[in-house]
């Protein structure tokens, strides 16, 4: 194989990937979102712990409208900080995510647009998107074979988003 097929056939199957991904993250995203949320459902009241929420919806709040995790009114909060916007529900001194503020920055670019929670759900699935992407090309890198790098993109693609949960 010549070197510009391979590099034809390689480029093919970046696009692949990161095409299967945005299907594969798009897809769990919008099974996971407000009150569809597994995070916001057991966090509400009838699961409670008596003594840990600290208002009537436990410990979720509401961005744009959304039943969110309360985390989440964080880093809206500090979105909002980063668009200067005159009050935010959490000021900085508050914050306990200002260690993340990177996370809310890259979150607040599109809000004006498209609004807070949708700028942080559309951020997370661009963001698993390219981790998967670079699963699957660390793997191809350390194996040099397709169906590992395929097999470790899939199953980063499929897992539970844990880190990303928060919006």
């Amino acid at each position: 194989m010549s070197a510009r097929a391979a590099s034809v056939g390689r480029q093919r199957g970046i696009w692949l990937v990161l095409a299967i991904a945005l299907l594969i993250c798009t897809l769990e995203t919008s099974l996971r979102l407000g009150a569809s949320s597994s995070d916001t459902r057991y966090t509400l009241p009838q699961f409670s712990l008596g003594y840990f929420w600290g208002t009537p919806l436990g410990w979720t709040g509401v961005v744009d409208g959304v039943p969110v995790n309360k985390d989440s009114v964080q880093f809206a909060s500090l979105a909002g900080f980063f668009r200067d916007e005159p009050a935010v529900p959490v000021p900085p001194e508050d914050n306990v995510y200002v260690r993340f503020a990177g996370y809310s920055l890259v979150g607040s670019i599109l809000a004006p647009l498209i609004g807070a929670y949708a700028s942080f759900v559309l951020i997370n699935v661009l963001f698993w998107v390219a981790a998967t992407l670079a699963t699957y090309l660390l793997a191809l890198r350390f194996t040099r074979e397709r169906t590992i790098g395929w097999l470790a993109a899939l199953l980063g693609a499929r897992k539970k988003k844990k880190g990303l949960k928060k919006i």
